[in-house]
């Protein structure tokens, strides 16, 4: 391997210094916002209690809370998933172990017909 291929493949971390100038590089891009990127004019509520959750507030501070009330709104819609993926995976187990009973006594049932046969004989 030649020298100038090991510098193109060695791994820098970033120094404390940069990584605060990349964090504030970062939060200078962020923060001017036109009026159209702001979250109240994303209009992605489409739960009536969250909108009407944002809508309780004085219009002072509704800008300032629509993403967390939007962020919300996500959260509990994942949450609704998270609790309909857990209840069909509770059916799908009890059905597998219901399954599995049937098989052990259907094959416990085989195993004393074939011991009375033995002992009949």
């Amino acid at each position: 391997m030649t020298q100038e291929r090991a510098k193109v493949q060695s791994f820098r971390y970033p120094t404390p210094e940069e990584m605060l100038a990349l964090d504030r590089a970062a939060r200078r891009a962020d923060a001017p916002r036109t009026r159209s990127q702001l979250p109240t004019q994303r209009k992605t509520m489409t739960t009536l209690f969250w909108r009407n959750a944002l809508a309780s507030l004085p219009p002072s501070v509704q800008r300032r809370y629509a993403s967390t009330f939007e962020a919300a709104e996500r959260f509990e819609a994942m949450l609704d998933l998270g609790i309909e993926v857990s209840r069909f995976a509770k059916d799908a187990i009890a059905k597998t172990y219901e399954v599995a009973a049937h098989a052990m006594r259907r094959t416990a049932r085989t195993l004393d017909r074939a011991e009375h046969r033995a002992e009949s004989v």
